[in-house]
C-alpha cells in the first residue's frame, strides 16, 4: 500500500486517506495557544505574519480561532522579500529588533 508523509502544517489531509501529517496543522497548534492564553487568563495577543503561503495559513487560523475563544488580537504582517525586514500593517513596528545580535 503506498503511503506518503507531509512534513508541512499547512496542510488539510483527507483522514480516509494514505497521506500522513508528521506535524501538525497550523490551526491545531493556534488553538493550543488560545487553550493556553485562556488557562492562564490572557486577552490579548500580538501576531506577525510572513507575507508568503505559510504566513497566510496561520493568518486564517488567527481570525478563526482568536476571535472564538474571545481573545483580541494584533496582526502584523512581514515581508522578508522586501529585505528591509520592516513590518507593514498595524503595529508600527520595525521587527529587525528581533533578529539575534551578532555576538
Amino acid at each position: 500500500m503506498p503511503t506518503k508523509i507531509s512534513w508541512s502544517g499547512a496542510l488539510a489531509l483527507d483522514p480516509a486517506s494514505f497521506v500522513f501529517q508528521a506535524a501538525p496543522t497550523d490551526m491545531i497548534n493556534t488553538e493550543a495557544i488560545a487553550q493556553y492564553m485562556k488557562k492562564y487568563g490572557m486577552k490579548k495577543i500580538g501576531v506577525v505574519a510572513a507575507t508568503d503561503a505559510s504566513g497566510e495559513v496561520g493568518v486564517t487560523s488567527v481570525k478563526t480561532v482568536f476571535p472564538a475563544a474571545g481573545i483580541q488580537y494584533k496582526l502584523d504582517r512581514i515581508d522578508f522579500a522586501s529585505r528591509d525586514g520592516v513590518c507593514r500593517d498595524n503595529f508600527d513596528l520595525d521587527c529587525r529588533r528581533f533578529r539575534r545580535k551578532p555576538r
